[in-house]
């Protein structure tokens, strides 16, 4: 409620809000006036001038404005430079890491390796060893190791899917080219498959044979299947192998001619847009707490010389990946009689720890799948 005030008529009420009001309106009509005099009066150029003007600005409100969000501007351009220097150092971590988990994990197996030729980039190709030196025949015992761990993206994510597709049944006639030390391979025979398994390694052929199951191995690259009958195959499979072959159309060439009319070739890829060894890499946007993929390259073909023990000194151990574009698989698949009749992309099993970026962690893993599958079928 409001009360008379002293000295003035009893029906002129004044409330606290009414008096702050007629406060404000003074000082800043007084502010206005100070200001148009020191304009009409005293010289611009008068250091004077210079000094009454910025004690003018700094008490204007609209100033002050200014400069509250001048100062926060700076902070914000201050938080940025603190995000990208994290940003950067993470992104360093990330390509390690990126080769690191690419090689020992669910990177690309065993197949037929040779010195490459364009048009494959020559960026990391300089005195290439012989397939000898490349084969995943020098990693045969650590890649079955591996794969005896059990929660591993070959059990959770791909052999699952593999076998939801391929629908094996009891006879069906099943060639898997690039089969390493039979994992698949046995898997696909325990249904009643007639299955044939190939790989360009003897080591990794020998450990697949001590592992037993009904099937047959054979000591071959993939480029050369002259051994097998034509139009013999029901299906033919090569799984995480297709990236460690060079001359993929050879390779094509040859599975056409070993299915019969209508047969069907499944290849599983680690994901050729999203997963590319030294070109993607994972990042971390602060602001918006997101994680993303990062892609610096992806039509151009690519080989890449992969250290398979980064982490230990003196490792010489090492393999080649051939990183090829969509385009360049269905290119590939049509020249050789095919037409791609199915396309699954699989995701990531795993989920993080709690922890500040894990919900960021785990929408990327739905959102940037680990593989694709390609399902293609010969027409001609």
């Amino acid at each position: 409620m409001g009360s008379p005030v002293r000295g003035m008529p009893p029906h002129v009420v004044y409330t606290t809000e009414s008096v702050a009001l007629e406060g404000f309106l003074f000082i800043q009509g007084t502010y206005h006036l100070i200001y148009k005099y020191f304009i009409a009066h005293v010289h611009p150029s008068s250091h004077f001038f210079a000094i009454l003007l910025g004690i003018m600005k700094k008490l204007s409100p609209r100033e002050k404005v200014r400069e509250k969000n001048r100062e926060r501007n700076r902070e914000k351009n201050q938080i940025r430079k603190q995000e990208d220097i994290r940003e950067r150092t993470s992104r360093r971590n990330s390509d390690k890491q990126e080769e690191k988990v690419t090689v020992k994990k669910v990177g690309p197996r065993k197949g037929s390796i040779r010195t490459p030729k364009t048009p494959f980039s020559k960026s990391s190709t300089a005195g290439a060893p012989a397939i000898s030196k490349t084969s995943w025949g020098n990693e045969a015992q650590w890649y079955s190791d591996h794969l005896e761990a059990g929660d591993t993206y070959h059990a959770k994510v791909v052999l699952p899917n593999l076998l939801r597709v391929v629908d094996p049944k009891l006879g069906m006639k099943i060639l898997e080219i690039g089969c390493g030390e039979g994992f698949f391979s046995r898997a696909l025979a325990h249904t009643g498959a007639l299955v044939t398994a190939s790989d360009i390694s003897p080591e990794l052929i020998e450990l697949a044979k001590k592992k037993g199951g009904k099937l047959t191995y054979r000591v071959s690259p993939a480029e050369s299947l002259d051994w097998v009958a034509p139009h013999s195959q029901e299906v033919v499979v090569a799984v995480l192998t297709l990236q460690n072959m060079e001359h993929i159309e050879k390779v094509f060439d040859g599975v056409a001619r070993s299915l019969v009319p209508g047969g069907r070739f499944y290849m599983v890829l680690n994901h050729p847009t999203f997963r590319i060894p030294k070109v993607t890499s994972w990042g971390y946007d602060a602001a918006t707490l997101t994680q993303y993929r990062r892609v610096d390259a992806y039509l151009t073909p690519r080989r890449e010389k992969i250290d398979m023990h980064p982490g230990k000194k003196g490792s010489a151990s090492v393999t080649y990946s051939y990183h090829r574009s969509l385009q360049d698989y269905m290119k590939a698949l049509r020249h050789t009689g095919f037409a791609i009749t199915r396309l699954e992309e699989w995701i990531s099993h795993k989920t993080s720890e709690p922890g500040p970026r894990a919900s960021a962690e785990n929408t990327s893993r739905r959102e940037f799948p680990l593989f694709m599958l390609i399902e293609a079928t010969r027409i001609h």
